[in-house]
């Protein structure tokens, strides 16, 4: 080994890590002009933008990750999701800068009036796999709107890598879900009445919509346990009072 490589060697190692690059001010501008115009080439330059992304100083990042989250909250009911998924797809890419921008978008008032975007944020959010997001989902298990109800079942069923203490806690919550939306779906028996303000995601006797249920819970419940041969509220519900104790992972 000379004398020389080695020298060459230190010398890489000590160098200072290449700057930032600057904010793309002019392209954000453009990124927003062409969303604003309803334009096909804004999804292009969310592209460009993403390609930009690590380039850039942290608060840059955030900067940037900013005004597309404020680009997908001002999303109108007629306009398509092309946009919006896309810029969800950005926040799942980056990790938990995006995972932040996504649960704003979650909870702001325009995004919950239009149920197609509520469910692709929800299930967005379920995509970076962060155990401290599941309990931000169970509120959606009560959701009156069917897509958003399915979507915070499947979005649940995304967690099946997390640490087996959190599945668990995930598992009762559908179970509790699943029992409630079966129940509300039979007749009640006669002369009784349902309690107010209690929420009741199907309409009484509404089989056919409690059937849809029944083939969401059971595969994200079959996803979060690994057992895939259970069926049916009343067979999970066994098979839970006698694994919960239990270790799941071996």
């Amino acid at each position: 080994m000379t004398r020389g490589w080695c020298l060459a060697v230190m010398l890489t190692i000590t160098q200072d890590p290449k700057p930032p690059e600057p904010y793309p001010e002019e392209l954000v501008e453009r990124f927003e002009d062409a969303a604003r115009e309803r334009s096909g080439e804004a999804t292009l330059l969310l592209k460009q933008l993403d390609a930009r992304y690590e380039a850039l100083a942290e608060e840059d990042r955030k900067k940037l990750l900013r005004v597309l989250e404020t680009r997908l909250i001002r999303t109108r009911e007629k306009d398509t999701l092309d946009l919006p998924l896309a810029i969800l797809k950005v926040f799942e890419r980056v990790g938990p800068l995006g995972a932040e921008e996504t649960i704003r978008a979650l909870r702001h008032q325009s995004v919950a009036e239009r149920p197609d975007l509520l469910a692709e944020t929800i299930l967005s959010l379920a995509r970076h796999h962060d155990p401290k997001h599941p309990r931000l989902l169970f509120e959606y298990l009560v959701h009156q709107e069917k897509s958003v109800f399915f979507a915070a079942i499947d979005a649940l069923g995304e967690y099946d890598k997390v640490e087996e203490k959190h599945r668990k806690v995930i598992v009762e919550q559908l179970l509790r879900s699943y029992s409630s939306t079966i129940s509300s779906s039979l007749p009640p028996p006669p002369g009784s009445r349902r309690t107010p303000g209690k929420p009741d995601p199907f309409k009484t006797g509404d089989k056919d919509r409690a059937r849809e249920a029944e083939a969401h819970f059971d595969s994200a419940l079959a996803r979060l346990t690994g057992e895939t041969n259970i069926h049916g509220v009343t067979n999970w519900e066994k098979w839970y009072r006698e694994a919960r104790r239990k270790r799941w992972d071996q």
